[in-house]
């Protein structure tokens, strides 16, 4: 028997508690005692836009497990294992996220390691070697990849090759960073200040006060953020030649405004219409339809102050011009015809269902709550926002924003393959 398709249709945002740390900093909280797991979850607005070597900053918040001067690599990578622990560190152009956890019973041993890490860094020679020969090995190997080089390009080309989000680590950079680079940025740049804290799971009292208690000895240097404008692009359109490829990577996009704005929901729901999931029209058409490409989708990059829209596939090479037509028209017709009530509701009901997914869990609901923060939102406003326009939204609306926010004239293009 079928079961009964429940669509809610103003799901309940999570509540989240919030504790006070001494300077006006708060801790974002939210308890389960479902899992024996805890994790602490930390966004540091110190990304490397704030090294003009990009390898530095990054280097320098990744290789914090790398050494103190109490402990080697090898005894910090097994004081870990020991705890059962996880220490997850990204680095993005304005943002750290580093996350940790680990069973309720250990979680103050680990914790106490993970700001050992964050005030005692040494980034010892020899484990910099290996770092550098390690990325240098990565970077080889992803700079043969089609779809790798269209994509630095493209992003090198929308914003430009010194804006944060367009600049992308080279072999130079790598080899260029020192030691004595690393130890300056972390002096300079590791400062708590105006960092965002969650913890979520089954902690108890003791953990929150281990944390409020060592929170005054991280550095609180009380850094601005770096806002840096990025201009308009110096051309529309690039190739770059591969013989030896098979394929041709295809990258179209433009910059959008971001997702804080009130009518973005209007367009995630055209972005998703169009190529934002499995049964969009763009997979169906290119890759269903005609077989032209394994796959083909559009998404959006979210960075702190700027957005990018991007459409990206790899097709063989003789075939590049036709689907770009194909691309084309699939926009012309998405902007130009009424969206059926059968597509629409299907799609309604696709993000509903994605976008609970926030909310699956203590874990998901405070890297929800810090990362909208972090976006310059709140997590309550842009999903109440976001589910109240999944459900009214008409469809001229939806197709009005889309062409709003990425006009094909605002286009460029990035090819990477056989001319």
């Amino acid at each position: 028997m079928r079961p009964n398709i429940i669509t809610p249709t103003k799901p309940k945002i999570p509540e989240v508690n919030e504790i006070n740390l001494s300077d006006n900093n708060k801790i974002y909280t939210f308890h389960t005692t479902r899992t024996d797991l805890v994790s602490l979850y930390l966004i540091i607005p110190l990304g490397y836009k704030f090294a003009n070597n990009p390898v530095i900053g990054k280097f320098a918040w990744e290789m914090i497990k790398s050494g103190t001067k109490q402990k080697t690599a090898i005894q910090i990578a097994e004081e870990i294992n020991y705890y059962g622990a996880s220490i997850d560190i990204s680095v993005g152009p304005d943002s750290v996220n580093i996350s940790l956890i680990a069973l309720n019973n250990l979680f103050i041993h680990a914790l106490n390691l993970l700001f050992e890490l964050l005030t005692d860094p040494t980034y010892p020679k020899k484990e910099l070697i290996l770092q550098k020969q390690e990325t240098l090995g990565i970077l080889k190997i992803k700079n043969k990849r089609v779809d790798f080089i269209a994509n630095k390009n493209f992003f090198k080309l929308l914003f430009g090759n010194n804006h944060p989000y367009g600049k992308h680590i080279k072999y130079s950079d790598i080899l260029l960073t020192s030691r004595k680079n690393l130890i300056t940025f972390q002096k300079k740049y590791f400062d708590f200040s105006n960092s965002l804290w969650g913890l979520a799971g089954n902690y108890n009292d003791e953990i929150i006060r281990f944390i409020t208690e060592h929170y005054d000895i991280l550095p609180h240097l009380n850094i601005k953020d770096l806002k840096l404008s990025a201009g308009m692009p110096s051309q529309k359109q690039l190739h770059i030649n591969k013989k030896d490829s098979l394929q041709t990577a295809i990258k179209i996009g433009c910059q959008i405004k971001s997702l804080k704005e009130k009518d973005y929901p209007y367009f995630l729901i055209g972005q998703t219409i169009f190529g934002g999931y499995f049964g969009s029209r763009l997979n169906k058409n290119i890759r269903e339809d005609k077989g032209l490409t394994y796959g083909i989708y559009c998404r959006t990059n979210h960075f702190k102050h700027q957005a990018a829209w991007s459409i990206s596939a790899e097709v063989k090479a003789e075939q590049t011009n036709f689907v770009i037509d194909e691309i084309k028209k699939e926009y012309d017709k998405f902007v130009n015809d009424t969206i059926s009530n059968e597509e629409l509701d299907r799609v309604r009901n696709y993000l509903m269902g994605t976008s609970l997914f926030a909310f699956d869990g203590a874990f998901n609901i405070i890297k929800n709550k810090l990362k909208m923060i972090d976006l310059g939102t709140s997590m309550k406003t842009y999903y109440e926002n976001l589910f109240y326009v999944i459900n009214e939204a008409k469809e001229n609306e939806i197709r009005e924003k889309f062409v709003e926010y990425v006009p094909w004239n605002k286009m460029i293009m990035v090819t990477v393959g056989k001319k």
